[in-house]
């Protein structure tokens, strides 16, 4: 990227898409867009534009390492919707106009193959993955309103009256527990969904 700028093609470029695969969380890639918009400068946006968890699974259909992959994590369907919640909400943080999550629908009932459990859909029926609705929920909660960090003083007061509405992102970082349904904003009020 800094050759390209040193030669000036970034002048003739309106956008630059990130593939920021990781193994684990979403939030590790932060200092990636943070480098790369560094050196693009604020003429250039950036773009989330591929990338996503693989959920294998066992013959018992436990989560498990995928067969064929590159990361080495084990990432069950529970994880692959915290991501990819996470991975939205850190992009909008960072303002990051445009988020594609990779990829739409599994591309087989193979459970055990990486390249066929990347969706957010499952392939045999279609039907959703718990990725599928937490990513849908981040959209219905927070749609086009804008993203700010919340501030520490006052945790308490997510929409303040008199403004625009937005949404405050509070992160916390879970152990490996199972922590029962998403907690979500809506109306200035906690949640805890169904």
């Amino acid at each position: 990227m800094t050759s390209m700028k040193q030669l000036g093609v970034l002048d003739y470029v309106d956008a630059v898409s990130v593939h920021a695969y990781v193994a684990g969380a979403p939030e590790q890639t932060a200092w990636q867009f943070a480098a790369i918009k560094d050196i693009v400068g604020d003429g250039v946006a950036l773009v989330s534009g591929e990338w996503g968890w693989a959920t294998c699974s066992d013959a018992s259909g436990a989560p498990a390492n995928c067969v064929g992959g590159t990361m080495p994590d084990v990432v069950s369907q529970a994880d692959q919707a915290m991501y990819v919640a996470r991975q939205w909400l850190g992009n909008a943080l960072a303002r990051v106009p445009l988020s594609i999550y990779y990829e739409w629908m599994n591309d087989d009932d193979d459970d055990a193959q990486c390249e066929s459990n990347w969706g957010l859909n499952n392939a045999n029926n279609g039907a959703p993955k718990p990725a599928y609705h937490a990513a849908l929920t981040v959209q219905n909660l927070v749609g086009t309103r804008p993203v700010k960090e919340p501030r520490i003083r006052n945790k308490k007061k997510i929409c303040e009256r008199g403004r625009p509405p937005t949404f405050r992102l509070f992160h916390r970082t879970y152990d490996a527990h199972p922590v029962g349904g998403a907690v979500g904003v809506r109306a200035g009020k906690r949640t805890k969904a169904n």
